[in-house]
């Protein structure tokens, strides 16, 4: 029922990692983007893009696409905690998360990213972080190493 950064999910559990590399540029918002952030296609947007792990091989690919009512100019800080930065920088609190999870073929881009095999399996996980207000923050999609990453979660019945 709660979520967390990457950086807090490894601290949480006592996973140190680090940034194997970090990239930001503006783009142009494509068809899926657009509609997860409720913008129109071809908007310019600030593209973050990350490749994590907790030793010299890559364990898993981020591509975050921010709505451009933020503000984010590029040159903020990515090395911080993304949210902390979101809040405490431009007073952006995201609240609640839209998640789809499903498990895909790596494709070329994955595979040389990822340095895994063609065809490798990989988790893919969507998000859509919304303010409190339910507006469109950041929309997120991360590929994880099927082998170094898995996703347990705990549901209560109710009554």
């Amino acid at each position: 029922s709660n979520w967390f950064s990457f950086t807090h999910e490894m601290e949480d559990k006592g996973i140190p990692f680090k940034d194997l590399e970090s990239k930001i540029a503006f783009t142009k918002s494509n068809q899926e983007v657009s509609k997860r952030i409720q913008i129109q296609p071809g908007t310019s947007v600030v593209c973050l893009e990350r490749i994590r792990s907790t030793g010299r091989n890559p364990m898993v690919y981020f591509e975050s696409f921010f709505h451009p009512r933020i503000g984010l100019t590029g040159k903020e800080n990515f090395k911080r905690p993304l949210y902390e930065m979101l809040d405490e920088t431009f007073h952006i609190v995201p609240v609640y998360s839209q998640e789809e999870i499903r498990a895909v073929a790596a494709n070329e881009k994955i595979v040389n990213l990822l340095k895994i095999k063609k065809g490798a399996p990989v988790l893919e996980r969507k998000r859509l972080v919304l303010d409190s207000g339910r507006r469109p923050v950041e929309f997120n999609i991360c590929y994880y190493r099927s082998d170094w990453f898995a996703y347990n979660i705990e549901i209560k019945r109710p009554g």
